[in-house]
């Protein structure tokens, strides 16, 4: 969906994932990429079967869930920026 290049020289290429093949619970799975060194972070968010299944809040809470074991508050700051300039931008 974006990628983005942090202070310390790393580029990280950053996308979600739906998985609503029919079987509840829904799921958004974000994944975190490292383009040097290909490590990944994933974060999911799993809607309840009650509820209604909305993208961008899944997209929201599965970044934050992917971001939380970061120790650096700028650079999730940072990512957190370049998702909302991806959103605007459509």
């Amino acid at each position: 969906m974006f990628e983005i290049c942090l202070q310390n020289g790393n580029s990280y290429k950053v996308s979600f994932v739906y998985d609503y093949t029919g079987n509840h619970p829904y799921a958004t799975h974000c994944v975190i990429k490292n383009v040097k060194t290909e490590k990944i972070i994933k974060g999911s968010a799993f809607c309840n079967p009650y509820d209604q299944f909305c993208k961008s809040f899944g997209r929201k809470l599965a970044l934050q869930r992917a971001l939380c074991w970061w120790s650096d508050k700028f650079d999730r700051t940072m990512f957190w920026q370049a998702y909302w300039e991806a959103i605007y931008q459509g």
